[in-house]
């Protein structure tokens, strides 16, 4: 047998040793034979905010502590004790309503579990209350609901048969009575045709919830009329067109509520010219429209959501019958002006002139009549620019 062959033998042998030679040791037992039972005294019944009493019995008395879980799904409160000591829930620990978990574990082993269910106390003051829409439309377009939220003073819902009552200032004589299901109640509220405000209260108990309104509006009115209150009839872009409109009723007789919107359209040949929004004040709307600039025919109408009033022709003719003006090459300063208005006087202290070149518009206001332009401080100069001022326009050729 070779040297080598004779090395690996004993190295075998040697191993084989040492693995018998090898012993485990024993494992510890630290589990509990102790059985217990979690015994509950409630004086004052199992509800919020009252103490509770809990006693650990066991078969055999356990020398080292016991461990007490206390949890309501939250938070778990854990409390040492030992064996047949009596335990006292304090009312503090003891807020949540619902279903609690005990476990008492010795040594690391739980000996016992108990169920607790802890019920909520009574309706509570103020009563949690929400009532909205707040404002709705007349004739049961459309619904306000007021909802309540039972309750206690720890702020847990109530389940437990409640009293309450709904009443409304549009039916005195009417009191609904209201369930509580999935900790709430509500009571739905249908508009009437006639427009005006509603008083809601809800009653739970011996307590009554803060005064709730909803304020039931006019529709959109059934018809539109706009007249004319003062026209300046010229093409003076400083003046403006006073329209307004007649009382406005929706379809059951209802004045329009304060702060509807109208929208006042003028147009030129079917063109959109300008468009002015004014609100409703006492059923009337008043609009001022500014004069264009440029003569011509317009024509004015209102709309309401989907009612369009009459029409209005405003005719303005020009403010002057002439543009003079004076270019200088040397100082490229156009000056424009005194304009003349059509009654032979002076156009008034700051009529606008406005110069429109390619896309850009420069605009001055008159002193004295006239205006001037220093046009080498338009960048990109075209040869021809228009000059527009009280409803006249002059092409001008640089």
């Amino acid at each position: 047998m070779t040297k080598i062959t004779c090395h690996i033998i004993i190295i075998f042998l040697l191993l084989f040793s040492a693995c018998n030679s090898i012993t485990e040791s024993p494992a510890q037992n630290t589990k509990s034979n102790t059985k217990g039972i979690i015994k509950i005294a409630a004086p004052n019944g199992n509800t919020v905010g009252n103490e509770i009493k809990i006693l650990i019995e066991t078969e055999n008395k356990a020398e080292d502590p016991i461990i007490l879980l206390v949890d309501n799904g939250l938070t778990i409160r854990t409390i040492y004790a030992t064996t047949n000591q009596s335990i006292t829930l304090l009312p503090d620990w003891l807020k949540k309503s619902g279903l609690y978990k005990l476990t008492a574990i010795h040594n690391n082993t739980i000996i016992a579990t108990r169920k607790l269910r802890i019920k909520s106390a009574d309706i509570s003051d103020p009563l949690e209350v929400y009532t909205g829409p707040v404002t709705i439309l007349v004739n049961g377009q459309e619904e306000s609901m007021l909802t309540y939220i039972p309750a206690d003073r720890y702020d847990n819902g109530i389940t437990q048969a409640t009293s309450i009552s709904y009443t409304s200032t549009k039916d005195s004589n009417k009191n609904e009575t209201g369930t509580v299901r999935n900790l709430i109640s509500y009571n739905m509220h249908r508009s009437n045709t006639k427009a005006e405000k509603i008083l809601l209260g809800v009653q739970a108990e011996k307590f009554a919830s803060p005064e709730q309104s909803v304020e039931e509006i006019a529709d959109w009115p059934v018809d539109i009329k706009i007249s004319i209150v003062n026209h300046h009839s010229f093409a003076d872009n400083r003046q403006y067109t006073r329209l307004k409109t007649d009382k406005l009723y929706d379809a059951y007789g209802n004045q329009i509520a304060d702060g509807t919107l109208l929208t006042f359209y003028q147009l030129q040949d079917g063109k959109l010219y300008g468009t002015y929004k004014s609100i409703v004040v006492d059923g009337v709307t008043n609009a001022y429209l500014r004069n264009p600039r440029e003569a011509g025919q317009y024509q004015i109408q209102a709309v309401a959501g989907t009612v369009t009033s009459n029409t209005l022709r405003l005719d303005y003719a020009r403010l002057i019958n002439e543009i003079p003006t004076n270019y200088d090459s040397l100082t490229k300063i156009l000056q424009v002006g005194p304009l003349v208005s059509s009654l032979g006087q002076l156009v008034p202290e700051g009529t606008e002139v406005v110069l429109n070149n390619k896309d850009e518009e420069l605009i001055k206001e008159t002193i004295h009549g006239s205006v001037s332009f220093e046009l080498s401080q338009i960048k990109f100069l075209s040869n021809s620019i228009v000059i527009n001022s009280g409803g006249l326009s002059k092409t001008i050729k640089l």
